[in-house]
């Protein structure tokens, strides 16, 4: 890699996330061969996940340029306070703001912003956003966020809708013979305490039809409670995936009919792959953002306002029409790679 430019990629690498852990694969796949790159801050299961030989161990300070990679880093957490909020944030700006006073390159990637609530945060997104080369927003929502503070953007879509492309592991998924319903799981009892009463109605309903499977999107200390929970609900008609290696989450929602999630990605994901999605979301405002885009509004139900009752009935409604994303949208995604390339060209 000698005289290749020095890419520094921020994002929520730090953690195991199921989306974030694509992204940081994807993007290290769209930037390897290219230059040297490396991430901020990087958790064992990331690095182990995208390839510990791939990544470079350059110095901060010798970086010719900063990526944000795709993530909702321009907006609050949902419903927090300012230092939670302010938690957050930290993670992601000082670099941004040592970046921007150095005068290097800097290049936000398919990225949500807003909405945003505390005023110090929004000078803070305004100040390093006024000094990047381009914003890439992944929908429309966003980039109003950010006309309202001054910022243009370009908008494009979500890249995980492109995992797609990628092969798949081979698993031993012995699921049985009946269609599957795929309930995504955290470590959230209250949750918890809406789903299970919807399922179990479900279950009892369709249960000629219908095998449940129960996956979590992280490492999950309860996720097997949730399984014995179900199980005992479902007759034995239960399984289960621990999570391990985000593709081979992939890989399980491709062996699903149906999906009930309460989080983006692992939404964004099994739409990619065509399953029937019904979301019930924590964090409500990007999650609408998206299904809005792709014309599927009517499948999200805020986590805030739904019941047992609610949720059954959404499930219902739904568990056996399976979403299609336009082919616009797909196109829009790929456009994240050509502005990446775009981007490194100016080094």
């Amino acid at each position: 890699m000698i005289n290749m430019k020095k890419i520094l990629v921020v994002g929520a690498t730090y953690i195991d996330n199921f989306g974030d852990m694509l992204f940081a694969k994807m993007i290290a796949d769209a930037l390897e061969e290219k230059c040297e790159f490396r991430y901020y801050l990087l958790s064992d299961f990331a690095q182990n996940f995208v390839g510990a030989n791939r990544i470079s161990n350059f110095d901060l300070n010798v970086a010719d340029a900063l990526v944000y990679m795709p993530g909702g880093f321009l907006g609050d957490r949902h419903d927090t306070s300012l230092i939670t909020t302010w938690r957050w944030f930290r993670r992601y700006f000082p670099i941004g703001i040592k970046f921007a006073r150095m005068k290097k390159p800097i290049l936000f990637l398919g990225v949500g912003a807003g909405p945003c609530k505390y005023t110090i945060m929004k000078k803070i997104i305004k100040y390093v956003c006024k000094r990047s080369q381009k914003i890439i927003v992944r929908e429309s929502d966003s980039q109003e966020f950010l006309n309202s503070i001054g910022i243009k953007s370009t908008v494009t879509s979500d890249l995980a809708q492109l995992i797609t492309d990628y092969e798949l592991p081979e698993m031993n998924l012995d699921f049985g013979s009946k269609k599957k319903f795929l309930i995504h799981v955290n470590q959230n009892e209250v949750i918890l305490e809406k789903i299970i009463p919807a399922i179990r109605k479900f279950y009892e309903k369709h249960k000629e039809e219908y095998s449940l499977v129960v996956a979590s999107d992280q490492r999950c200390p309860n996720d097997y409670k949730i399984f014995d929970k179900l199980n005992t609900i479902a007759e034995n008609d239960v399984y289960y995936y621990k999570y391990t290696d985000p593709m081979e989450l992939c890989k399980v929602i491709t062996k699903c009919d149906t999906v009930l999630t309460y989080k983006l990605h692992m939404g964004i994901v099994s739409c990619a792959y065509g399953k029937s999605v019904v979301a019930i979301p924590e964090h409500y405002k990007k999650v609408e953002r998206y299904y809005k885009q792709i014309g599927y509004s009517e499948r999200v139900l805020p986590f805030y306002l739904a019941e047992s009752d609610s949720i059954y009935e959404l499930i219902e409604k739904y568990h056996d029409k399976p979403i299609t994303i336009p082919e616009k949208v797909l196109a829009a995604a790929r456009k994240n790679y050509d502005e990446l390339d775009a981007f490194l060209r100016t080094l």
